[in-house]
C-alpha cells in the first residue's frame, strides 16, 4: 500500500515537471506553473501574468540519525504537530526533585532515595544529571519543541551530559 502511495506521488511529481535538488540543509523543488495548472485542470484562459513558468520552493531540512537509519526532517513541519511528552517532562521534574532532596539534606544519599523509590541506585545516578540541563532545553521540552528523536529512553542514554549548555544542545540534537 505504501508502495502504491509512493508511486502515485512520483507520478504527480512527474506530471508537474518538478526538478528536485538536495544540498546541505536544503531541498529545492522547481515546479512548472503550466504543468501544475494542467494537473489541477485550471482554465487555461484564466488571466495570468507573464512571470517565469518555474515556481521555486525551498525547504530547510536536517538529517536525524536513529540507530543505523536516518530520517530527513523538514524544518517547521514536525514542530506544527508536536505534542508535549509528559514522560519526558516527568523525568526532568524527577531529576530536580531528587537533586533538591539531596541538596537540602532531606535525603542523605542516592541509596536512600533509591530505596524509598524502589529502584536501583544506578537509575537515580542516571537521572540526577538531568537536573542540570540548560534552561533553554527544559523550556523546549516543556513546550514540546524537543527534537523528534529525544524521548525518556534516549535522554537517559545520553548521560553524562556536558556541563556546557551549548554542548548539551548539540549533543541532544537541538538546533542552535
Amino acid at each position: 500500500m505504501a508502495r502504491d502511495a509512493l508511486g502515485s506521488l512520483v507520478e504527480q511529481v512527474k506530471a508537474v515537471k518538478a526538478e528536485i535538488g538536495l544540498s546541505a540543509g536544503t531541498i529545492t523543488i522547481d515546479l512548472s506553473r503550466t504543468a501544475l495548472a494542467g494537473l489541477l485542470k485550471l482554465d487555461e484562459d484564466a488571466p495570468h501574468d507573464n512571470r517565469d513558468d518555474i515556481i521555486p520552493l525551498g525547504l530547510s531540512v536536517t538529517l536525524q540519525r536513529k540507530g543505523v537509519g536516518a530520517k530527513l526532517v523538514i524544518a517547521g513541519h514536525a514542530d506544527r504537530h508536536r505534542k508535549v511528552d509528559p514522560d519526558l517532562c516527568r523525568l526532568i521534574a524527577q531529576a530536580r526533585y531528587w537533586f533538591d532532596q539531596l541538596a537540602s539534606g532531606e535525603a542523605g544519599s542516592v541509596r536512600e532515595i533509591a530505596k524509598r523509590e524502589k529502584v536501583f541506585d544506578t537509575e537515580i545516578t542516571r537521572v540526577l544529571p538531568l537536573a542540570f540541563l540548560a534552561p533553554s532545553i527544559i523550556e523546549d521540552i516543556l513546550t514540546g519543541r524537543q527534537p523528534e528523536m529525544l524521548n525518556v529512553k534516549s535522554l537517559k542514554r545520553k548521560s553524562p551530559l556536558p556541563t556546557d549548555w551549548n554542548e548539551q544542545r548539540k549533543r541532544l540534537g537541538f538546533h542552535q
